[in-house]
């Protein structure tokens, strides 16, 4: 069984589909042998399911699925031909493959005997794909058969040793079965078999004579024999292992009502509905502004009605009579204007408080099917820690709670590369070794506590060890030696503004940088990720009893409340989490600190500056009254960054609502002071602005200065980006787990033009690229890469299960760097190579 849950899941989802693909292929070539156009889409799932099969440890289905891809290349090439006894056989494969994969996903007991035999369904296969008529298929001597079932586990691992050992070609088809179509097909007849050989019962048949040592078996074993085997006649011919009658039928699957447990939905199409849901609120919110707009003519039409009143007190008497008609008709007519204004009124009042509700049930219901777990992440940390210890010696429990705590999907996958920094950091630095937390009465094992917790619409996740803690002298002498601060300004900071200095990038307070940490780029990351999630960290600890630092962000990043303003006839969007107050800011009380305007709140200077201005927008603010001018009062937005205050002057500010971010388009990649759009009520585009990047745009920390540019603490804190190219969604994600433990930032693509595509939205340091995959496979498009000279740097990785010179020598005609074979794939060389070509996490 696979022992991971998740990717039990994706394999028991792709091998369905893989192995429907097969069976439905197999059907219509059946039924028409003459059409050969379905064999590309066959060999794909053959080989898809193959590479799954061997990344999964699937070791059975592995050697199934290959022989069954051999014999759809010989029926596609027309080397063979579909009779009814190979059609059968083909079918019968498949039930196995099936029960097998059933076996590999469920979770049954281990001593539960599999209810295939896969050395027998692979011999079947390989008879019938022979040639031979079913008349002639001979069973195996029952006296070979115990070493025919024992001879895979002999030599398991050691297939190369096998003319070693048995020097005469003639007794391998003893040991192995026969007719062997090819000769190179002898190493996938050794199936994954128990380490040690069961123990033989009493009617062991008698046995050769010669002992035969067994790999991985401290003495050789032998088999007693009565009398030595019958010479071989060489004009007899070669009798098959056994005969079809002979293995035991495939059991079918238990007869259950058919059901289907998962429906996968493609997050473009989530991602789609958010946007209509989007759209659908901003047509509520210009429903609302038309609203407005008719209680403007209710008063209009009040107004005028006093207007008349006005005028017949005014009216000459002698035209009484007519006075009167007039009046009562047009009494009549403004009575009947009123009801229908009125009722007009009501109705769309109605219509928009409905339309309001069914938009926010809507919305709810839409963002919660985005909603995944922070166990989703928190799943991925127990082996972690474990590894992490073990490597540095010490002995740490993790402790994980809160993981039924929702988030939307964006912010929980974005979530898992600072808690990643953060386990790191704590093993690494907080946490002691054995023998110094006993000296220290505390218990050898180390707790590593990972909690999550809802707060509102914000997500609380905190990361608590007990440890020796934060050192606040070598925080402060790391500081003053990297000349951020002078020691007699820090030595009136607070505790916690000191803890903080560990976020800044390049900050460390280990002199030689390990495998783990120490280069200072790890909490400058998490940082940057808040602020990305629209949230913050904080930092607490306490000597010698631990440290936590907590993350809090918003639960989702499509929809925000946000502060409307204007300026220079612009309308902007704040978003309402980074609003610290908004107030009324005469000009006389702005003065200038260091060169630099600022204002006074709560008795500690706060930069100011004018939002335009920063933005640098065209146009100049309107100008006040020339009387009085120092002391009219100006709209002013108070931001706030953590411990940072920055204080903006807007034209006039508008209101807070409800808005729907949409992120930037890809052809802009990235756009300073900006974070996405929003669409008003009016129809109007509206930019929504990013707050770190104002603070930033400003210089930096307005009450510390980085010794780092913005540009250098992104590039510091932005791990290696790696575009994984994997049509396998098995492969996929197994590969993705990888890189990402490793430190890597992994963009996913489905196939070579899915990955053209993503290469142009983003930076990556370097790809890894399976080659067989439809549309564009991965020779056509390291080839394509290779034709643009902004990529010539790049480093390709291709990794496939072709494993020929030829196949390595196309490879790296196309242009890669380094070729990897699926049946010598492990992680230590895929990592080592991407250290010698890309920089490391």
């Amino acid at each position: 069984m696979i022992d991971d849950r998740d990717l039990r899941e994706l394999y028991r989802l792709s091998s369905g589909e893989h192995l429907q693909t097969l069976e439905t292929g197999l059907l219509r070539f059946e039924q028409n042998p003459s059409d050969r156009d379905d064999f590309a889409e066959l060999l794909r799932a053959a080989h898809t399911l193959k590479g799954d099969s061997r990344m999964l440890g699937v070791n059975h289905v592995e050697k199934l699925v290959h022989q069954v891809e051999h014999v759809l290349k010989q029926l596609q090439s027309q080397e063979l031909s579909l009779t009814p006894l190979l059609a059968e056989t083909l079918y019968n494969t498949l039930d196995a493959v099936k029960q097998l994969v059933q076996e590999a996903t469920e979770e049954l007991p281990s001593e539960l005997p599999s209810a295939i035999d896969p050395v027998r369904v692979l011999a079947r296969l390989m008879q019938a794909s022979s040639g031979v008529a079913e008349s002639e298929l001979m069973p195996l001597a029952p006296s070979l058969l115990p070493i025919a079932q024992t001879a895979p586990a002999s030599f398991e691992g050691n297939s190369e040793l096998i003319p070693e050992l048995i020097p005469d070609p003639q007794l391998i088809p003893e040991l192995i079965p026969e007719p062997i179509p090819d000769p190179q097909l002898i190493p996938e007849l050794i199936s994954e078999q128990p380490s040690e050989p069961e123990a033989t019962s009493s009617t062991t048949p008698p046995a050769v004579s010669n002992s035969v040592p067994v790999l991985g078996v401290d003495r050789p074993t032998s088999v007693p024999s009565e009398s030595p085997p019958p010479a071989r006649s060489p004009d007899r011919p070669t009798s098959p292992v056994h005969s079809i009658h002979s293995v035991n039928p495939i059991t079918p699957a238990s007869a259950e009502p058919y059901h289907i447990d998962t429906i996968r939905v493609a997050t473009r199409h989530l991602d789609g509905l958010v946007d209509r849901v989007g759209e659908l609120a901003a047509i509520e919110r210009r429903l609302s502004h038309q609203a407005a707009l008719l209680d403007g003519l209710v008063r209009l039409w009040e107004e005028l009605r006093l207007l008349d009143q006005g005028q017949q007190r005014m009216s000459d008497p002698t035209l009484a009579t007519d006075r009167r008609r007039s009046d009562q008709q047009r009494h009549q007519l403004h009575e009947d204007f009123q009801q229908a204004l009125y009722g007009l009124r009501e109705r769309v009042q109605n219509a928009n408080h409905r339309l309001e509700a069914i938009t926010d049930d809507l919305k709810d219901r839409t963002r919660s099917l985005r909603l995944l777990p922070l166990a989703t992440v928190f799943q991925h940390f127990p082996r972690m820690v474990r590894d992490l210890a073990q490597q540095q010696g010490k002995a740490v429990t993790l402790v994980v709670e809160g993981g039924e705590t929702t988030a939307d999907k964006q912010v929980i996958e974005a979530l898992r590369d600072p808690l990643l920094h953060l386990v790191r950091n704590a093993i690494d630095h907080g946490i002691e070794l054995a023998a110094e937390r006993q000296a220290a009465g505390k218990p050898a094992c180390a707790t590593l506590r990972l909690r999550g917790a809802q707060q509102g619409d914000r997500v609380l996740i905190s990361l608590s060890d007990d440890g020796r803690g934060l050192d606040r002298q070598a925080i402060i002498a790391t500081a003053v030696r990297q000349q951020l601060y002078s020691a007699e300004e820090l030595a009136h900071w607070q505790d916690e503004q000191i803890f903080e200095l560990i976020l800044l990038p390049g900050f460390s307070t280990r002199l030689e940088a390990t495998e783990l940490s120490g280069r200072g780029v790890g909490l400058d990351a998490v940082r940057v990720c808040a602020e990305r999630l629209k949230g913050r960290v904080m930092v607490q600890s306490k000597p010698g009893q631990g440290c936590t630092i907590t993350l809090t962000v918003g639960t989702t990043l499509a929809a925000t409340q946000a502060l409307l303003v204007m300026t220079r006839d612009r309308t902007l969007a704040i978003p309402l989490e980074y609003v610290h107050e908004t107030r009324l800011v005469p000009v006389n009380q702005i003065t200038a600190l260091e060169g630099r305007p600022v204002i006074l709140l709560e008795g500690e200077p706060v930069s100011a500056t004018d939002l335009g201005d920063l933005l640098e927008l065209p146009g100049l603010p309107p100008g006040p009254a020339p009387d009085r001018v120092d002391v009219i009062p100006h709209p002013c937005v108070v931001l706030v960054m953590g411990r940072d205050r920055l204080a903006v002057f807007v034209d006039r500010l508008i209101d807070v609502q409800e808005i729907m971010l949409k992120p930037q388009s890809k052809l802009l990649v990235r756009v300073r002071n900006v974070s996405g759009v929003t669409i008003l009520g009016n129809g109007d585009v509206c930019p929504v602005l990013h707050p770190p990047d104002l603070f930033a745009t400003l210089g930096g920390r307005t009450s510390r200065n980085s010794s780092l540019s913005t540009a250098d603490s992104l590039s510091m804190a932005r791990p290696p980006a790696i575009l994984l190219v994997e049509d396998s969604i098995a492969t996929r994600t197994q590969e993705k787990r990888i890189l990402e433990t490793a430190g890597y930032d992994v963009v996913t693509a489905t196939d070579g033009m899915d990955a053209l595509h993503k290469l142009r939205s983003r930076t990556f340091d370097a790809i890894v690229s399976d080659i067989q995959m439809p549309r564009l496979d991965g020779l056509g498009l390291t080839a394509r890469i290779r034709q643009m000279p902004e990529y010539d740097d790049l480093p390709i990785v291709l990794v496939s299960s072709l494993n020929s010179d030829a196949d390595k020598r196309r490879g790296a005609e196309a242009g890669a760097n380094a070729y990897l074979t699926k049946d010598a794939f492990n992680q230590a060389a895929l990592l080592g190579i991407l250290r010698e070509l890309a920089r490391s996490p």
